[in-house]
């Protein structure tokens, strides 16, 4: 493995450069979305609590310490809460529209080096043939060219494709698959603004 690297040279470099930098965008957003899943209905049924016993201040200080979209979401309405039921309703629309980069951000990178991937592979085979092939004009000025030279020339400058095409479908799947958990994500935050109208609309006693 330690000399298909120093054979793939600069480009194979720079493929597993990005894909060390692709791990670290789907840790952190399989990270971010996991911890949606495991607080966000809980947060709703405790803010619930508290609100139906008008402690608004330790409402706001569950919103602040929570810190999720959610939770974001769910202070801008609970300050407009005194409000309007449509001013309510806009509030929340209003933050949870401010959310939706915060729950795309870095999706972006993971795409890009899924497109850049196979074509710095390519690249690279590019260069590696075309560094074969003046090996084997050199060797043919020597006479001492042989059909071995370009084999081993050729199995050289294809490593790149291979390692840049790897990269390239892994991270095309890693990235529609958050995409998806994204939009679901996305539509969680649609219904759980309507749970906050509800609960922020409550008559008050």
């Amino acid at each position: 493995m330690q000399n298909w690297i120093i054979q793939g040279g600069i480009m194979l470099m720079l493929i597993a450069g990005s894909s060390l930098l692709a791990i670290a965008v789907v840790l952190e957003r399989l990270s971010i979305y996991q911890r949606w899943d495991q607080y966000g209905h809980r947060f709703i049924n405790k803010l619930y609590d508290l609100v139906t016993v008008h402690q608004i201040q330790a409402a706001e200080d569950l919103c602040q310490n929570h810190n999720s979209p959610l939770s974001r979401m769910a202070l801008a309405g609970l300050k407009a809460s005194d409000r309007p039921r449509e001013e309510v309703r806009e509030a929340l629309l209003h933050a949870g529209a401010k959310e939706v980069p915060t729950l795309e951000a870095r999706l972006g990178i993971l795409s890009t080096v899924a497109y850049i991937s196979p074509l710095l592979g390519l690249l690279g085979t590019v260069l590696g043939l075309i560094q074969s092939f003046q090996d084997f004009q050199l060797a043919l000025k020597l006479q001492q060219a042989g059909p071995g030279i370009m084999a081993e020339g050729i199995w050289k400058a294809l490593i790149t494709t291979v390692a840049g095409l790897t990269v390239g479908i892994i991270c095309h799947i890693l990235f529609t698959y958050l995409h998806a958990r994204k939009e679901q994500l996305i539509h969680e935050l649609e219904s759980s603004s309507h749970e906050l109208l509800e609960i922020f609309s409550e008559p008050k006693n």
